[in-house]
């Protein structure tokens, strides 16, 4: 019996990934918005219904206008569809500027900290005033802290919320800008974007890069020497890949194949490049020649529960066996006794420094009838370990027999005739001559004849 079948090949191999980044190229986008294109207005206690979306100051002021107290807050929004939603925001700065024409100043009285708070929900220029104010969100505002003059300009690094305005577009509705404490003669004033001044006018500047890195990676098979690569890379627009393939050889291919010329051990590395940067990937690739699990067994004619198993595998140096009966070995070629008869998954998993693999195959123990298929004759002990002198015995006839043995490249190695053989009785011939290995011996009686194999140990 020969087997070679359910095939479990494992082949090792070391990945190692390592990622260079060429910068991405970084874009800038500088918004001041003037009075046509500009999104800001004031809104104020003492005019609760009155848009006020013209108002030359970005203002938060808690204040007394002819003996009457107010509190002054202002919304602005920038238009950032420029930048594209994957972008990747690495700093936003929003610049703002003292009014100098504005009856107010950054100190004339208390302390004037202020927040800039995101805003939640829809609002319009022209529509807004102080009794239909958008909500805020609460979480997280911008502090400006308190002034150290009465010019004081600010830059606010407002990154985190850009880049989240960029994200999620229809979350964009710009911020509100308050005083830390609404409390009477407290101001910090800018210029809006309907300042006629424009050097004075809220300047967002953004810095971006609209694409990601690529992330190199592939795979590959094989046969024999032969290896197929494929890009499986996570990259938008790639436009350049290099293969080392270990052995001095390059290609510029996406999928090359390549022709190892010599077994062994290869570090291929694939490195990719796009517009935004490059990356590239390590793999040990291991080509080794082809290894299939093989064996026959040879069950013992006389005691029908011994059988002997025979490697045929090319290349491994270890072997392991399951003969199905919760029983193993480690030997190349074992013989094993069955306890009872019947059918066993026998497993032999053979491997070398480089791959393991394993084949299965279901052996039959059974009785043998010694004239089963026409045969008479049986020759004993097989496989042979004995004193020099092998048996054979017939029991259908008597007379004349001939003893052939041949090696497996069948050339004959010993030729014996026997006169008068009688019928159950054993008859021993010499081989002591034979070194170790496989042979076939053949016996003709009369009109027949019969050949198996048998190993000498």
């Amino acid at each position: 019996m020969k087997t070679f079948l359910h095939t479990i090949a494992i082949v090792f191999f070391l990945a190692i990934s390592i990622t260079v980044f060429s910068q991405p190229k970084a874009k800038t986008l500088v918004l001041r918005p003037g009075p046509t294109d500009g999104m800001d207005a004031d809104i104020r206690t003492d005019f609760p219904q009155t848009p006020r979306g013209s108002s030359p100051d970005f203002i938060a002021n808690a204040w007394t206008a002819q003996g009457n107290y107010f509190v002054q807050r202002s919304l602005l929004k920038f238009d950032l569809t420029r930048i594209p939603v994957e972008a990747e925001v690495t700093q936003a700065t929003l610049f703002l500027y003292t009014n100098l024409t504005t009856g107010h100043y950054q100190l004339d009285s208390g302390a004037n900290a202020s927040y800039l708070y995101r805003i939640a929900e829809p609002w319009f220029e022209n529509q807004v005033f102080w009794d239909n104010q958008p909500a805020v969100s609460p979480q997280d505002p911008l502090l400006l802290p308190q002034s150290t003059s009465h010019t004081q300009n600010y830059e606010v690094n407002v990154t985190t919320d850009v880049q989240d305005m960029v994200n999620k577009p229809d979350d964009n509705h710009g911020w509100q800008f308050r005083l830390q404490t609404e409390e009477k003669y407290r101001c910090m004033v800018f210029a809006s974007s309907d300042n006629l001044n424009e050097a004075w006018r809220p300047e967002l500047v953004v810095q971006y890069t609209d694409c990601s890195a690529p992330a190199a990676a592939f795979a590959f098979d094989f046969t024999n020497t032969t290896v197929n690569f494929y890009d499986t890379s996570v990259c938008a627009h790639p436009f350049a890949w290099l293969w080392d393939f270990g052995d001095s050889t390059t290609s510029s291919l996406q999928n090359p194949v390549h022709e190892y010329n010599q077994l062994g051990i290869y570090q291929v590395c694939l490195t990719l490049t796009d517009s935004c940067g490059q990356d590239f990937l390590c793999k040990s690739v291991v080509i080794v020649p082809p290894m299939k699990p093989s064996f026959t067994t040879t069950q013992n004619e006389v005691n029908n529960l011994k059988v002997s198993f025979h490697d045929e595998s090319k290349g491994p140096d270890s072997w392991l066996w399951d003969f199905g009966d919760g029983k193993s070995s480690g030997e190349q070629n074992p013989v094993h006794d069955y306890d009872h008869y019947g059918e066993y998954d026998v497993c032999l998993t053979v491997a070398n420094s480089f791959i393991q693999e394993t084949g299965c195959d279901v052996l039959k123990v059974k009785k043998i009838d010694v004239h089963e298929n026409g045969s008479s004759i049986i020759f004993y002990p097989n496989p042979f370990t004995g004193n020099g002198k092998l048996c054979f015995m017939l029991f259908d006839d008597t007379g004349l027999a001939e003893i052939t043995i041949t090696d497996f490249t069948g050339r004959v190695v010993l030729k014996r005739e026997f006169r008068n053989v009688q019928k159950n009785e054993p008859v021993m011939f010499n081989i002591e001559a034979l070194s170790k290995g496989f042979y076939l011996i053949t016996g003709a009686f009369n009109t027949y004849r019969k050949t198996i194999k048998f190993e000498v140990l």
